[in-house]
Order: C-alpha cells, then sequence, then structure tokens
C-alpha cells in the first residue's frame, strides 16, 4: 500500500532537534511601522533533516510583511533526524519564528 511505502511522521516541536539555526531578518517597512509577530512555519523534512518544504501555515495571522522573511531563514535550518521505531523518518512539524522590535 501507498500508506507502507511513504511514512511520514507529524512531531510536536518539542521533539524537534534543530542542528542549524537561522534569525530572519526584520524587514526594513516592519521596522518602520514598528510591527511585531510571529509566523508559523511549517517544515517537512527528509529522512536526514533537510527540509524538503517549508511554508507559512494557513491558519496563522503572521502579517504578511513577515513571510519571505521567515521562510528565507527556515530554508537554512537543519535538523537532527527524526526517529520512528528505530529508523530515521520523513516528519512534519511546525516552529513558530518570532519578530520583536529590540
Amino acid at each position: 500500500s501507498l500508506e507502507s511505502y511513504i511514512e511520514v511522521r507529524d512531531y510536536h516541536w518539542s521533539a524537534v532537534r534543530p542542528k542549524v539555526t537561522a534569525a530572519p531578518n526584520y524587514p526594513t517597512e516592519a521596522k518602520k511601522l514598528r510591527i511585531e509577530g510571529r509566523c508559523q512555519v511549517l517544515f517537512y523534512i527528509d529522512e536526514g533533516g533537510t527540509p524538503l518544504s517549508i511554508d507559512i501555515a494557513e491558519d496563522d495571522d503572521c502579517p504578511s510583511v513577515f513571510h519571505s522573511n521567515a521562510l528565507k531563514a527556515a530554508n537554512k535550518w537543519r535538523f537532527e533526524p527524526m526517529e520512528a521505531d528505530g529508523k530515521a523518518v520523513k516528519a512534519t512539524f511546525t516552529l513558530k519564528l518570532r519578530f520583536k522590535i529590540k
């Protein structure tokens, strides 16, 4: 069956172990307008922990001004492989990237 061929597990963010992270750049226009927000980024990673697909969650209320920079930063992230039953598997999870003026 197709399900036995493709195994993708959905994980809670607390189970995810990042190897490489990247902070998003703050968009100039957002900084000028003093806009802050959080973007929920959906990751789909391969068995080695490399992102195959990254997107902003559909139900996210993150201002669109942050979307591009959130995705650019997320593309640089790498993760420890996720495991199920002792073997590396493809996985999905959501992480929040925060844009806060300091």
